[in-house]
């Protein structure tokens, strides 16, 4: 218990001064109100973007070397502002920065020159939400996302009831690929403890990650096709290892 709470301790120091100079962070984490401003900062401390060193003014803007609030807030606009970097319509050059392939793939899709055309296709935060605090992963929610514009009367396009059924099987695939991959990782895991060769099956296991990772990249493009078949593909390539390493490790137990 004490070396996990070290640990812990250690890994919460080196964050903290990771961002010790940056007064974005210092002065937004001790206000209290407004609470819509302060929520947000409490979306940030929770996320991967804080996580993996992404401060504010990575995607607002700002000057976070200075505490004088002009000089900090200079360039920093509300979400809905023209001139924001996190207005809408700015979010994929915004995010490119940082995620370049799967912006990439985003600005090939119509809903891409949707928005640019008329601010009216979904943008990033669409599904990312705010300061991807949290992503739109289950099938279901996927399907009621796109029936927002797809499948609603009086929406603002005409219904498609099967655009929303797609996109709810290709997300299905998807996470049916992931779970086989949590699978097979432990059975890897267990067999590295186990002192057993296994080095194949990570080089497969490796292969087939490639695979599902170029699938969620195509995701953003709206490839319905093209997704599913590399999810299906990594699905099979990975339950291929998994079937062999459950040989290897429990021979008595598969037939």
């Amino acid at each position: 218990m004490a070396i996990l709470y070290g640990s812990a301790l250690s890994q919460a120091q080196q964050e903290g001064a990771a961002f010790s100079k940056n007064h974005c962070v210092t002065c937004h984490s001790r206000l209290t109100a407004p609470l819509s401003v302060s929520s947000k900062y409490y979306d940030w401390h929770t996320s991967l973007h804080r996580d993996n060193g992404v401060g504010c003014e990575k995607c607002h803007g700002g000057d976070p070397t200075t505490d004088e609030r002009e000089r900090a807030h200079q360039g920093v606009f509300p979400a809905d502002h023209p001139e924001s970097r996190v207005h809408p319509a700015h979010l994929p050059e915004t995010c490119q920065a940082c995620h370049p392939r799967v912006v990439a793939s985003f600005v090939e899709s119509r809903h891409y020159q949707k928005l640019k055309e008329s601010n009216m296709g979904p943008s990033c935060a669409t599904c990312h939400e705010h300061m991807a605090a949290a992503v739109v992963q289950s099938p279901t929610e996927v399907a009621a996302l796109c029936a927002r514009c797809h499948n609603t009367v009086g929406g603002p396009l005409p219904p498609h009831p099967e655009i929303p059924e797609r996109a709810q099987q290709v997300m299905e695939a998807l996470n049916r690929a992931n779970g086989m991959f949590v699978w097979a990782d432990r059975l890897l895991e267990v067999g590295q403890e186990k002192k057993l060769d296994v080095t194949e099956e990570a080089h497969q296991l490796q292969a087939a990650k490639t695979v599902l990772s170029e699938a969620k990249v195509r995701w953003h493009a709206l490839e319905f096709d093209v997704v599913r078949k590399k999810a299906d593909q990594a699905f099979e390539q990975a339950g291929g290892v998994k079937d062999r390493l459950m040989k290897l490790l429990y021979p008595q137990s598969v037939r």
